[in-house]
Parts: structure tokens; C-alpha cells; sequence
């Protein structure tokens, strides 16, 4: 079933840069190139993120007794002024978890499934939409999965997870995350290099 919310798009960005240094646009007709410096999460503010995650009561409550492992951390930036949000957490289980429950949800402006979904946004959503914000709600929902994909806000009440997205397919090979972890970066609407998080 498709799920309301943010789709975070599978991007691979293979570059000889260092973490965090830069993106950049095509050169302009006077060859300049514009250079865009991506924010990174600091030491203490990856703490934050871990004792955040682990210490919500919907994260404890699916985990349970499970086994897993944490096999990615990175930064959420917004997609158009690459301001920091927060960050970003993925856990993998060793087995299928199945279950049925409310799911948190952050969903940005995403035109093309609401007209899937045959929906219209409200004049209150496009509101929120404009002041660069995000629609927060829960959807009840029975779901199998392999992941969770998890959003930490820094800004929303010290703290708060606000998005937490059951993935079916088994995480990457080791190495191949291992690959991506100095580029790791998690932005809305448009912009992730862990995990494609399109439900279905």
C-alpha cells in the first residue's frame, strides 16, 4: 500500500570529495561554478540523535526484544536552503518484523502523490507548506519490513522524532554502506544516499 509521506529517493553520489565539502551546479556561461557546503551532524549532536531514537517510546515499543543494528546515521537537510533539520537513523533486523500500529509521519509538498492518492491539499497544508514547514500527523497502518528508517527534528521540542518509515527490502551489503557513510545525507523532499524509503 502507498503511504502517505516524504519519499527520501535512492541517490548514489559517487565523487572524489571530501565528506561534507561540496556540491556543484553546471558551470554558467562565464564558467563559474556555484558551490554549495553540505552540513554535517557533530560529535555531540550524534549523540543526541542516538539518545533521542532510543529513548522514543514508538522506537522502544517496535524494536521490543528484536534483534538489530543500527547501520546508518547521517544529517537531514532541507532540499532548498540545505539548512540542517536534524537527523537521521536507520536500523536493520535480523528477521521480518510485522506489525500493526500508528506510524508517525513528516510529509513535505508532494504534488504527484496526492493526485495519485486522489487527494487535494487543504489551504491549511499549503500554509504550512509555505512557511518552508513540514504536515505532522500518525497513520494507522499493518506493515512487514526489514528497516526502519527514523527522522529526528532538533528544533521540535528539544528533540523529537517525527518520522519513523518501515522499509521491506533487506539494507545494503556492508560495504556498500560503508562506501556511502562519509556522504551520508538525508533531505526533503528530494535528496537521500542511504535508503529509498518509497513505500508500497
Amino acid at each position: 500500500m502507498l503511504r502517505s509521506m516524504v519519499i527520501l529517493v535512492l541517490c548514489l553520489v559517487l565523487v572524489t570529495i571530501p565528506a561534507g565539502s561540496a556540491f556543484a551546479q553546471p558551470p554558467s556561461e562565464s564558467n563559474d561554478i556555484t558551490v554549495f557546503k553540505i552540513p554535517q551532524l557533530t560529535d555531540e549532536e550524534k549523540e543526541r540523535l542516538i539518545k533521542i531514537v532510543f529513548s522514543d517510546k514508538d522506537v522502544a515499543d517496535i524494536i521490543g526484544n528484536r534483534s538489530y543494528e543500527t547501520i546508518n546515521t547521517g544529517v537531514w537537510i532541507h532540499s532548498t536552503n540545505l539548512e540542517k533539520i536534524g537527523g537521521y537513523i536507520d536500523i536493520a533486523f535480523s528477521e521480518p518484523v510485522v506489525q500493526e500500529r500508528e506510524w508517525p509521519i513528516a510529509e513535505y509538498r508532494d504534488d504527484e502523490e496526492r493526485e495519485y492518492r486522489g487527494e487535494a491539499y487543504t489551504a491549511s497544508e499549503l500554509a504550512t507548506f509555505a512557511k518552508g514547514e513540514y504536515l505532522q500527523y500518525r497513520k494507522w497502518e499493518k506493515d512487514e519490513f526489514r528497516q526502519l528508517h527514523i527522522l529526528v527534528d532538533f528544533n521540535k521540542s528539544k528533540g523529537t522524532v517525527v518520522n519513523i518509515t518501515p522499509l521491506s527490502f533487506a539494507p545494503l551489503p556492508k560495504e556498500v554502506r560503508e562506501a556511502q557513510e562519509s556522504l551520508a545525507i538525508a533531505t526533503y523532499p528530494i535528496l537521500s544516499i542511504s535508503i529509498n524509503s518509497h513505500r508500497q
